[in-house]
């Protein structure tokens, strides 16, 4: 085609220069005429294929301008495949680069294998070896396998001068280079414990001396950094929670997947009734699906459609678990362990034998839908599987901690931060912690010489810290700190400003105590308080373009604005906006629906008030919905006030919610996993929902209702 009509044929004068983006396109074009000549040979029986399990036979991979061909070493198969090459080379322009190619031969003799390569033309080579970085090899993942990630580790960390970067600059070294060079691989693979030790020793080495071979005296248990940071880590993951994780995703891969190699996987893998094997096979995946398949089956569940892809005892989709797990020696399942739950859905109802009501209740079954069945991630609302979700489900859960968020608030030097967080989980080399070790010494304070050295004394009860929390006090009118809690607390009911103005002078002179008393006993050097005092005012200055807060127009304000030479901040005002009651228009029903948890999550409960077009009441309903959060509060008081409209047959209504999230959600259909049925099934049968967002003010009789659920729950 030229300027909009044939021309007919026309010749090539020149390629396509090196980098030009229609290259790729070009190559795409040409590997999918080769994979379909493949696929055309191979159902021609001129191909074999190399293995087959249960019908599917995996004959070959494309990956970028790589191609994997899995076939027959027979005469024909290898005399048919040259002659496809050959005839791929001169129809496309492209020559396939013997040097660079590799063959695998398994399963025959020495003679044979030589045979093959010198008519194939191509080197012979054998496991182990390496593709894009990953070890290819049979049978079980041994340490040696993957002892060259140790290796890399520990010449990445030979290239940094750790004792030249401070904590928190290892740290992001640790979160964002060191953790990902594994991923990859961890993606394959299960690691064997010590490799997974060795790697976990240098990370912790580097963090702490700077050093992967130095081990430091003082530091804290290795459990307790890698948790969150609102549970009081450092946000680092470990290796083993990431590489269960990966784990997790390759399987929900393989059982989500059409493809070809998915397939393959659940025909090796799974046995004539559907189940994981349990035996040992001899391979590099299969062990690590079976470690993460408890937990990984824990967390997922089907949403019923049409039933065909769902095992009725094997698979969780009416209760918490599958059946077959509740009763795991039942006679009557094991005579019908191949049933699907399609077996009991008879033209879109669900049709159950007397024998099951001893399994399951009726009360239990799940709407139906017209659609294929789905798997979801329980542990995501949207249903789809996360690595982030299954490392949260995976990891030790530690009590959140109220104040974290002042630690690493981004008013705050990130240096700072780090030295507070050594500071309140004990990582300091004080006497008290020696003592803690078995050490039995005579402590006394290097600054005071007046009590042990602890660091509560120093911090808070010393009279060099007394001097500069007299000084800070006095700037901000605040009383002397006596515990971190009233650092934390102190600031409460000022302007935002003013708050980050206190975390960043009170830290830092948290962190200058503690560095003093280093200098005092390494150095011998007496402190001077008012060159402290300098240099904190110093520090605040210089962390202006860290502050996002707004002041409060007074002159408490203004004069801590101006000790710091600070410019003036935005003042937040107030600001008075009218709410609107409006009524429906005739034939036309009003939902007032609200929602809410006591916690975040906690106990949470629904309500919801109807309406009318002349604003007489007509009905009201509220419930508690167990331990939630607030979105899917709101979201069931929305859904519940619909099941209402379905179930008393009436079509046109409004729905009045506070939340813009629960009214984007329902808009855009990007409900929870465990509502889908139910809100395709409202939706089918209204004609017309418009949703309305109003103040909570407009919304005040769906709040007062709610508010009486919470008194009734804790009355009870």
């Amino acid at each position: 085609m030229l300027n909009g009509g044939p021309i007919g044929y026309f010749g090539v004068g020149r390629g396509v220069k090196q980098g030009d983006p229609l290259s790729p396109i070009l190559y795409v074009l040409v590997a999918d005429s080769l994979s379909r000549k493949l696929s055309q040979l191979i159902q021609e029986r001129k191909i074999h294929p190399m293995v087959i399990r249960k019908g599917i036979f995996p004959s070959h991979l494309f990956f970028a301008d790589d191609i994997f061909i899995f076939c027959n070493g027979c005469k024909q198969t290898l005399v048919n495949l040259k002659h496809l090459r050959y005839e791929y080379q001169s129809a496309s322009g492209q020559i396939v680069s013997a040097a660079k190619s590799k063959k695998f031969i398994d399963g025959t003799s020495d003679i044979r294998q030589t045979q093959i390569t010198e008519y194939m033309d191509m080197k012979l080579f054998v496991f182990l070896d390496k593709y894009l970085g990953v070890l290819l090899f049979q049978g079980k993942v041994k340490t040696e396998h993957l002892w060259s990630f140790v290796e890399i580790l520990q010449k990445r960390l030979a290239t940094w001068i750790g004792k030249l970067l401070n904590f928190q600059a290892r740290l992001t070294l640790i979160k964002f280079v060191l953790s990902s060079i594994p991923l990859y691989n961890m993606s394959i693979y299960r690691w064997p414990k010590k490799i997974i030790l060795a790697c976990e020793r240098i990370l912790r080495n580097f963090l702490w001396s700077g050093n992967a071979d130095e081990k430091k005296y003082i530091t804290i248990a290795w459990d307790k950094v890698c948790v969150p940071l609102e549970e009081g880590g450092l946000g680092i993951r470990k290796f083993e929670d990431i590489n269960k994780a990966l784990l997790m995703k390759l399987l929900w891969r393989i059982l989500k997947s059409n493809e070809d190699w998915a397939n393959f996987f659940l025909a090796k893998y799974k046995d004539k009734n559907g189940l994981w094997i349990s035996y040992y096979k001899q391979s590099s995946i299969c062990p690590g699906i079976k470690w993460v398949l408890q937990d990984f089956e824990e967390n997922t569940r089907w949403l019923v459609g049409n039933g065909e892809d769902i095992s009725l005892w094997n698979d969780s989709w009416i209760l918490d678990a599958s059946i077959s797990k509740y009763f795991p020696r039942n006679e009557y399942i094991q005579q019908n362990i191949n049933m699907k739950v399609k077996q009991l859905i008879v033209n879109n109802s669900w049709n159950i034998p007397e024998e099951m009501l001893t399994f399951f209740s009726t009360d239990d079954l799940p709407l139906l839908s017209s659609t294929s069945d789905k798997l979801v991630w329980t542990a995501t609302q949207d249903g789809e599987f996360s690595v982030s979700s299954a490392i949260n489900i995976i990891k030790k859960k530690r009590p959140k901690l109220k104040w974290y968020k002042k630690i690493w608030n981004s008013c705050v030097h990130p240096s700072t931060s780090s030295n507070i967080w050594k500071i309140t989980m004990g990582a300091g080399n004080t006497d008290e912690n020696d003592t803690k070790r078995g050490m039995v010494i005579a402590s006394r304070c290097f600054l005071c010489h007046k009590n042990q050295d602890t660091m509560s004394h120093i911090l808070w009860d010393c009279n060099y810290g007394q001097i500069l929390w007299n000084w800070i006090g006095n700037i901000f009118a605040f009383k002397n700190s006596k515990s971190f809690d009233d650092v934390i607390n102190l600031c409460k009911h000022k302007s935002s400003v003013v708050q980050e103005l206190w975390y960043i002078a009170a830290f830092n002179i948290m962190v200058d105590i503690w560095f003093t008393r280093n200098i005092v006993f390494f150095d011998n050097i007496l402190p001077d308080s008012e060159k402290t005092k300098i240099k904190i005012s110093r520090m605040v200055h210089d962390c202006e373009n860290r502050l996002k807060g707004f002041m409060h127009n007074t002159s408490y304000d203004l004069q801590i604005l101006k000790y710091f030479d600070i410019g003036c901040r935005k003042v937040k005002t107030t600001k008075a906006i009218k709410c609107f009651f409006l009524l429906p228009e005739p034939e036309n029903l009003l939902f007032c629906c609200d929602g809410a948890s006591r916690g975040n999550p906690g106990n949470a409960g629904y309500g919801f008030i109807v309406k009318d077009n002349s604003g007489s009441f007509i009905t009201a309903e509220s419930g508690g919905l167990g331990i939630s959060t607030n979105f899917i509060a709101k979201i069931m008081g929305a859904l519940c006030a619909m099941e209402w409209v379905v179930l008393n047959q009436k079509e046109k209504i409004i729905i009045n919610s506070d939340s813009t999230a629960a009214i984007s959600a329902f808009m855009k259909n990007k409900l929870s996993w465990f509502v889908w049925n139910r809100w395709k099934f409202v939706s089918a049968k209204l004609k017309h929902i418009h949703f309305n967002h109003v103040y909570r003010e407009v919304n005040f009789s769906a709040a007062f209702l709610l508010k009486k659920v919470f008194i009734f729950q804790r009355d009870r």
